[in-house]
C-alpha cells in the first residue's frame, strides 16, 4: 500500500469523524431538524421505476431547497441504511418496491417512525416536519 493511499483512507476517515460528531450526539440519535434536516433518499439503480422515482423525488426536494442525499450506490439496501444511521441523518426516504405503486417509506430517525405513502404526501409530510422544526 502506497503513502498516498494511506493518507486518503485517513483524510476519509477523519472526514467521516467528523461528520460523525457533527450530527449524530447521544448514542447517535439526531441533531433537532433545525440543525441537520438533511433527508437521504435511497433507491435501487437496478430496477428502472425505482431509479425513476427517486430522481424524480431528488430533483422535486433540490427544487424545493431542500439539501438531500441520493445514494444511488450498487450496494445492499442494508449497507445504505447503516450508512444513513452512521452519519446521523434523520430522514430516509426508501424507494422499494411499493415503487411500482407509486408509494415510498419515510423514516424519521428520532422516533422510529416509517411510514408507507404516495410519494407526493411522503414529501409534504417531509417538508411539513421540517419547515415546522425550522419555525
Amino acid at each position: 500500500m502506497s503513502l498516498q493511499s494511506i493518507l486518503a483512507k485517513s483524510v476519509f476517515i477523519a472526514a467521516l469523524a467528523l461528520t460523525t460528531n457533527s450530527y449524530a450526539k447521544n448514542d447517535g440519535k439526531p441533531e433537532p431538524a433545525d440543525v441537520s434536516d438533511l433527508p437521504k433518499l435511497i433507491a435501487n439503480i437496478q430496477d428502472q421505476v425505482q431509479k425513476e422515482l427517486g430522481e424524480k423525488i431528488y430533483e422535486n426536494l433540490q427544487e424545493k431547497k431542500i439539501e438531500v442525499l441520493l445514494d444511488d450506490r450498487s450496494e445492499r439496501a442494508g449497507v445504505k441504511f447503516k450508512d444513513a444511521d452512521l452519519i446521523g441523518i434523520p430522514w430516509r426516504i426508501v424507494v422499494g418496491r411499493d415503487a411500482v405503486l407509486g408509494k415510498i417509506e419515510l423514516i424519521e430517525r428520532a422516533n422510529k417512525e416509517m411510514t408507507l405513502l404516495s410519494y407526493e404526501k411522503a414529501i409534504n409530510k417531509l417538508l411539513t416536519k421540517i419547515f415546522t422544526k425550522r419555525s
